[in-house]
């Protein structure tokens, strides 16, 4: 693997926009509750996507590609995201106080607070009466984070480690500019970042753990493959239904050949269950991250479950043998991209769905956020131009 990019193509105008505009649908709530309607939220669009057609068809003027090719936009972007963090977090958090907001950042602090003090995570219910639904793998990654009380930290650091690693890929910054310009413009993104949601960080440090397989494998270094695995592991273990995703991991590990490609995907499912199973022993009648099957099954019940399942199987079959056949280093995102999207977006339909089709009651866009991770991802090394991977 001399060479991972090729270096000839950048920003291909279509797939920009095309991206660009495939972003906004995931944020049909957030036009519903703050654009005002189909007129604001057509405004919103139409002048949003003209401007990122003009910045990229005009990419290769000097000082645009210049600025393009710096790390000045992902600086900025990470800036704004930690002011997003130390400012307006903080006030969205405090709903919490009145028994509004969202509790999902409650729940991984709460359980991640009981493990550092030697306590069962998961005897504890969050501030609206939820259980806790945070796998242990989870726990064990946000440990630091909330021992110093900056939890939402995370976000901001496996983004930014999501981001230097395509940079090391592509051997630009280019890349990581597109990714910065895409999460920028999603409303999603934004509402769901200030409110504390894991699942941006589950798709960032899913695509962070594909990244170093691919760096261990330029490199030749195992003890790179290692951290892989092991982010592998936590995201598979931070919900009981992620297992799959070790499939996943399996399937991209083939770089290395088929014979460590199903290695990693044993020793990453092997270390997913394993963790799960040693939080379960601990203390069996109080493990409530199995309540998430049960929500699952009042989404889709018995047979939407099998039917999601089948489809998301044959999905993902599709996608892993795509990359395995092309050898395309983009492809590997693009199959996480659609192990993350099939499954979830069945979930999320069924959500509003459930819901009467009640936008703004609608829960399920949380789903896309690995999604969007990903595909932000995909993004980024697509447009610049991937060569082939020789598996040996």
């Amino acid at each position: 693997m001399d060479q991972i990019i090729n270096k000839k193509r950048f920003f291909p105008p279509f797939f920009i926009v095309a991206l660009f505009f495939i972003f906004q649908l995931f944020s049909i709530m957030q036009f519903v509750r703050y654009a005002h309607g189909f007129f604001g939220t057509l405004g919103y669009i139409l002048i949003s996507g003209l401007l990122s057609y003009l910045i990229f068809i005009f990419r290769n003027k000097p000082w645009i590609a210049k600025f393009f090719d710096s790390p000045i936009p992902f600086i900025i972007f990470l800036i704004l995201l930690v002011a997003a963090a130390l400012i307006i977090y903080p006030k969205v958090d405090a709903l919490k106080l009145v028994n509004k907001g969202s509790d999902q950042d409650d729940g991984v602090i709460i359980a991640t607070t009981r493990m550092l003090s030697g306590l069962y995570p998961y005897s504890e219910n969050t501030y609206v009466g939820n259980p806790i639904s945070i796998g242990p793998g989870w726990l064990i990654l946000h440990t630091p984070f909330v021992a110093i009380h900056l939890y939402i930290l995370a976000s901001v650091f496996f983004i930014a480690l999501n981001g230097i690693l395509i940079v090391y890929l592509t051997g630009h910054y280019r890349g990581v500019t597109l990714m910065s310009f895409l999460l920028a413009s999603s409303l999603l993104f934004w509402e769901r970042f200030v409110t504390g949601t894991d699942m941006l960080t589950m798709g960032a440090v899913s695509a962070s753990a594909v990244s170093l397989f691919f760096i261990s494998k330029l490199l030749k270094r195992r003890w790179i493959i290692m951290c892989g695995i092991i982010l592998a592991v936590l995201v598979c273990s931070s919900r009981i239904p992620l297992v799959y995703l070790s499939v996943v991991f399996g399937g991209i590990g083939l770089v290395f050949g088929k014979k460590r490609g199903i290695l990693i995907g044993v020793v990453i499912l092997s270390g997913a269950l394993l963790l799960l199973l040693l939080f379960y022993l601990w203390q069996p009648e109080s493990y409530s991250i199995l309540h998430v099957i049960t929500k699952a099954y009042r989404l889709l019940h018995s047979w939407g479950m099998l039917v999601n399942a089948a489809v998301s199987i044959f999905c993902i079959y599709l996608a892993i043998v795509h990359f395995y056949k092309t050898r395309n280093l983009s492809n590997a995102y693009l199959a996480l991209a659609i192990a993350w999207l099939i499954p979830f977006g069945v979930m999320s339909i069924a959500d509003i769905i459930y819901r009467n089709w009640d936008w703004r009651m609608w829960e399920g866009s949380n789903y896309f956020l690995p999604a969007i991770m990903a595909l932000a991802t995909w993004g980024a090394i697509r447009s610049c131009g991937s060569s082939q991977i020789v598996l040996r």
